[in-house]
């Protein structure tokens, strides 16, 4: 079932394209008769309204009904209300939620063509701002983008609405011409790179797409580069003598080990300490130790953390030049298996690769540090130069 409404007090001038909507299904949606309800969703956006068929008696109803919107203005919202339908009385509200189409229109506006079916351009994130249940992903599917979404329901019990939008461009009015800044050349998506997964995007969920590595080592012997560990600061830190602790930080990688200068008496240290490492192999990780320096015994141990600079490299060997400062290609997300206490963004800053992170402290009550990881080409250098 396809619903079109056109807002003819707009000036078709200004439209920018139509939105397809395919409201797909609700998922354990609330009780509103006696043991279920007859929902069916309504779909606004500034003044223009559509909604679904009504399913009888069904609490996880499947519409997969088809609505389209024209879009004039993408920074309105879009708005999702559920509704069960009653015969003799009004109806009864079931959850409302709203969602913005302009992390979508960034990917649409890249004019990409073809991409293999199922690549990633950009991930949604779930947060206190939007109404995601799980993370959205705008995808190339079938030769067109497309995002899907499943929207947990507000000012109601429970329930969840499954969605998925696309683009329909008006032949005199492309949007890939009129409000794209930069065409991306084909030859330059050989290398897609993917949030969580080799992503490549800026700040506010956009996506870039970059070529391919430009160099590789040819010997294992070679140093790859030179880290630079910027050891900022440390918060909320573990006491260690009667009312605080004198802390350092020791960072080792291999047979490599550097260190801090120990501040004295501060639980919440300010180091901005530069550290160098030679980078050989990769994949080894990076164990950085805080300590509590004590004069007349063995130094306590303040919690400890391990740096996985794969992600890193990955980047470094992408071979990029030239990128606007402070454009984000990838973020790293905290789970059980890495020491993140925040997401961690490697960045394009002033011409180098760096990377920021906080790291919570393990075998500790408590403690974090925040550093900044910095790659330094050294082409050339041999092994014996660390």
């Amino acid at each position: 079932m396809s619903h079109h409404r056109l807002d003819h007090g707009s000036s078709m001038e200004h439209l920018m394209g139509l939105l397809k909507i395919n409201v797909r299904r609700g998922i354990d949606l609330a009780v509103r008769d006696v043991v279920s309800s007859d929902p069916y969703v309504v779909v606004k956006m500034g003044s223009q309204k559509l909604k679904t068929r009504v399913v009888q008696q069904n609490t996880n109803p499947e519409w997969n009904d088809e609505l389209t919107l024209s879009i004039i203005d993408p920074k309105i919202p879009i708005q999702v209300l559920v509704y069960d339908k009653d015969r003799l009385s009004m109806d009864d509200r079931m959850g409302d939620a709203d969602f913005t189409i302009e992390p979508f229109l960034e990917a649409q506006k890249m004019g990409l063509g073809s991409l293999p079916n199922g690549t990633i351009i950009t991930r949604v994130q779930p947060s206190r701002e939007n109404c995601y249940s799980e993370e959205s992903r705008v995808v190339w599917k079938d030769g067109r983008v497309v995002q899907d979404m499943i929207l947990r329901l507000r000012n109601v019990e429970r329930g969840e609405v499954d969605l998925q939008i696309h683009w329909v461009d008006i032949p005199a009015n492309h949007i890939r011409n009129s409000t794209a800044t930069h065409a991306i050349p084909a030859p330059l998506i050989s290398f897609c790179i993917i949030i969580m997964g080799g992503g490549a995007m800026t700040k506010g969920s956009k996506c870039c797409m970059f070529p391919g590595p430009s160099w590789a080592r040819s010997s294992e012997d070679d140093i790859l580069g030179l880290l630079k560990i910027k050891i900022k600061r440390g918060y909320n830190l573990a006491v260690r003598d009667l009312y605080s602790s004198d802390p350092y930080v020791l960072v080792q990688m291999g047979k490599q080990k550097v260190k801090t200068r120990a501040v004295k008496r501060n639980l919440n240290p300010e180091w901005n300490e530069k550290l160098t490492l030679c980078i050989i192999d990769p994949s080894l990780p990076i164990k950085l130790m805080v300590y509590d320096r004590d004069t007349f015994s063995f130094d306590d141990r303040m919690g400890e953390a391990e740096i996985d600079i794969r992600p890193l490299h990955s980047a470094v060997e992408m071979g990029l030049e030239g990128l606007p400062s402070g454009i984000i290609l990838r973020k790293l997300i905290p789970n059980r298996q890495n020491c993140l206490a925040e997401e961690s963004y490697i960045t394009w800053e002033n011409g180098r690769m760096v990377q920021d992170m906080i790291l919570r402290l393990r075998n500790v009550e408590h403690g974090e540090i925040e550093l900044q990881l910095q790659w330094i080409d050294t082409s050339g250098f041999s092994s014996s130069s660390c």
